[in-house]
């Protein structure tokens, strides 16, 4: 008999977002084999705006009070607006299963922001846990450098604080979740989220340099699993989830993204993993297991 309850569908749900998210690098590098960064955005978010309007119908975003709001919109320009613009620029340059590794560091982010909003000293197994990942950033920069794909250090900057975004809109979603429940928040922050990216890049967009896209109907298909299953769907799955587990089993599902992004790499896109890679990777693990218990109280 299939346990139902709502512990084991918010794990459910947990897993469902990171294993999409875990394929978000590998579809991303994949569309900008057949267009440019801007028009990805442009098209991607674009598409799951006009979701969230078809959504918004169903909130009522008039009965928020400007508090709220300004909170809401400040975390969704943070973890969806910075986050999807910073990662989509990094991938120009980066793997996606170097992206998924360096995304990685995410869970050790989460529990340092959780630790200093709690105002809970940063221990020494904090510190380790930072210095271990970072390194494993480093090897994986190096890892880069070494492989087919040309190494960019600002691109690498680029997917770090990427992830440091993704991690304050974590951290800073938990409390807004529990006032508005899932589904209104979610809906909310990305449709606010991504009418901000889709301005950005129509705003910077330049059709002189625009080409019709190879192979339209790939490119189609993978933007609208961007839009639905990677944006949309992912991140009401992850409110949902938030709702009922702790930060740490937040931060211990986030080990399937670079896993779920070097195999998805590596099949789908024929990415080699070099050595320093694989080192980069188990550094980064190194640093989510040490991270996984050094916020106390932060279910």
């Amino acid at each position: 008999m299939v346990d139902k309850t709502p512990g084991s569908a918010a794990r459910a749900a947990l897993l469902l977002s990171v294993i999409f998210w875990g394929l978000t690098p590998v579809a991303t590098k994949f569309a900008l084999q057949y267009t440019t960064p801007d028009f990805l955005l442009l098209s991607r978010f674009l598409l799951t705006f006009v979701l969230g309007l078809l959504l918004l119908r169903r909130v009522h975003v008039h009965t928020l009070n400007l508090r709220l709001i300004i909170k809401i919109m400040f975390l969704a320009l943070c973890g969806i607006t910075s986050y999807q613009i910073l990662i989509t620029s990094a991938l120009e340059h980066i793997s996606a299963s170097g992206a998924g590794v360096i995304l990685g560091i995410e869970p050790t982010l989460i529990q340092l922001i959780a630790l200093i909003s709690l105002g809970q000293r940063i221990t020494r197994r904090s510190l380790l846990a930072l210095i271990l990942g970072l390194g494993g950033v480093v090897f994986v920069s190096l890892g880069e450098s070494s492989g087919r794909v040309s190494f960019n250090i600002i691109s690498t900057g680029y997917a770090l604080l990427a992830a440091l975004c993704w991690s304050i809109y974590v951290v800073g979603s938990r409390e807004v979740t529990k006032t508005l429940g899932t589904f209104r928040y979610s809906v909310i922050s990305t449709t606010f989220g991504s009418f901000t990216i889709a301005a950005v890049a129509f705003a910077t967009y330049n059709t002189s340099n625009h080409q019709v896209p190879k192979h339209p109907v790939i490119l189609l298909a993978t933007v609208i699993f961007l839009s639905l299953f990677a944006t949309m769907g992912a991140m009401v799955s992850w409110n949902y989830a938030a709702r009922f587990v702790s930060l740490q089993l937040q931060g211990a599902a986030l080990y399937a993204i670079p896993l779920t992004a070097a195999i998805g790499g590596t099949l789908l896109l024929g990415e080699r993993l070099p050595p320093d890679v694989i080192l980069g990777s188990m550094a980064v693990l190194s640093s989510i297991y040490l991270s996984r218990n050094t916020a106390k109280g932060t279910t």
